[in-house]
């Protein structure tokens, strides 16, 4: 709350240092994978593209701010319970669906064991956790997502709508 007093956003010159901190020497690594692999022009595209998408912040509304940093991170509402949207309780009991809960094994960010802290909390039957060998962004974007995420995904996906 004193972070965002007077401010009504949470300004990304502000959240940039926070992502910088989770691995501190994460800019010296990329420019010295750049210098072994710069002279390829495939490898420049794509350094530059994230490049640019993970420093590419943009400001988060204050409410949405305090949420995730307050309930989520903070006080764990959504596993210890207490998590309020739209003035309704989030019960993770409650969800019958079918879960796909993907993690990834060097994941900085959401490390395995939160990714996976669904079974036995969430009301589903068909609770589907899988680790993938990749990073934080790998598990989206990089090349394990194209040859490995998304595929078992789509087999998970087409397995259940071959069934409904």
């Amino acid at each position: 709350d004193a972070f965002l007093a007077g401010r009504g956003n949470a300004p990304p010159e502000a959240l940039q240092p926070a992502f910088d901190m989770l691995i501190p020497t994460w800019r010296l690594r990329n420019w010295t994978t750049f210098m072994s692999y710069g002279h390829m022009p495939i490898f420049v595209k794509q350094f530059t593209a994230i490049l640019q998408w993970t420093t590419d912040n943009v400001e988060v509304p204050a409410e949405v701010f305090r949420v995730v940093a307050r309930d989520l991170y903070q006080e764990n509402r959504l596993i210890r319970g207490g998590m309020v949207l739209g003035g309704r309780e989030v019960r993770l009991i409650d969800v019958k669906a079918s879960i796909y809960n993907a993690a990834s094994k060097a994941d900085h960010i959401v490390v395995p064991p939160c990714a996976h802290a669904l079974k036995g909390r969430v009301g589903s039957e068909d609770l589907t956790e899988v680790t993938f060998p990749c990073g934080h962004l790998g598990l989206s974007i990089g090349v394990e997502a194209h040859t490995v995420v998304w595929p078992a995904i789509s087999t998970w996906l087409a397995e259940r709508s071959a069934s409904s």
